[in-house]
């Protein structure tokens, strides 16, 4: 009783129980379903378009190649994202990863900008046409118990004739022990040993270069319509704003004049057996300071 007086159950429970013991209410609650399902799917989906002469802002529509061409995109930068985000309601802060691009900022000041390119899981087709045999890990699954590293049969070939080396001078020196000191013979195998793994540390230096190499070509950067990307130095950036992988490239804009000027970013991602997307171009404004 007690509790029935707290939470005024005694008010509904009548009701309640003669709505859910007539047949006809229950079947009224059974055909709601549908709608209730209907409400709860289709409301949250629903909005007022009360700009319709504006420019859609957000980053999956299909007209963004050139309507970014008119007009300053806050996902495109790096500060104004950050700034909208922290003004905006919570509706919109998760919308807030890179899609394709993204600048340090509108204004810049600086001799250089830094403008990031983002990697997608689809890239792996990708860097595969363009780098067959640079890829570092498998991809899929992962287990700390099993191997992770992609199987590499250039390596192996590598690997397999610098141990045949390692063993051909351990048979060398079993034949001839007194042709040196003990600690000759050390130097001799010490020396084999940090060839090989100099050799190592060239081979994934190699891999990694071609990587990025290959992953900058998928781009086409103009600024103020001259290519530049080949001119950047470019390095591996996991971005801070939502953890994306991809590129950050340094842009020399110290000789550029004061005023308005404009970065054009293009993804190539032409796939046999697949229609090209023209929709990944952004157009990104800035001014030099």
């Amino acid at each position: 009783k007690f509790m029935s007086l707290i939470t005024l159950s005694f008010l509904y429970r009548p009701l309640l129980y003669n709505f859910l013991d007539d047949k006809y209410t229950r079947r009224l609650i059974v055909l709601s379903i549908p709608y209730f399902i209907l409400l709860i799917f289709i409301f949250p989906l629903t909005s007022m378009q009360s700009y319709p002469f504006f420019p859609d802002f957000t980053d999956n529509n299909l007209t963004k190649s050139y309507t970014s061409e008119h007009s300053v995109q806050w996902h495109l930068y790096d500060d104004l994202r950050k700034e909208f985000i922290e003004n905006s309601n919570s509706s919109f802060k998760k919308k807030k990863v890179i899609r394709l691009a993204s600048l340090s900022s509108f204004t810049i000041s600086e001799d250089y900008a830094t403008l990031f390119l983002r990697q997608t899981t689809g890239d792996a087709l990708r860097l595969e046409q363009r780098a067959p045999s640079s890829a570092l890990f498998k991809k899929g699954l992962r287990h700390k118990i099993m191997g992770t590293t992609a199987k590499d049969t250039v390596y192996n070939k590598i690997r397999k004739e610098n141990l045949q080396k390692y063993k051909e001078l351990l048979k060398y020196k079993s034949e001839n022990p007194d042709l040196h000191s003990k600690d000759r013979w050390k130097e001799i195998q010490d020396s084999v040993l940090n060839n090989n793994a100099q050799n190592k540390i060239m081979y994934d230096r190699g891999k990694i270069t071609s990587n990025l190499n290959a992953f900058k070509s998928l781009f086409n950067v103009t600024l103020d319509g001259k290519d530049i990307l080949d001119e950047c130095t470019c390095k591996y950036y996991k971005h801070p704003n939502a953890g994306e992988n991809g590129i950050i490239c340094f842009i020399n804009i110290k000789q550029l004049e004061g005023g308005e000027h404009e970065l054009r970013v293009a993804k190539n991602i032409d796939i046999p057996n697949r229609s090209p997307r023209d929709n990944l171009v952004r157009y990104i404004p800035f001014l030099k300071l």
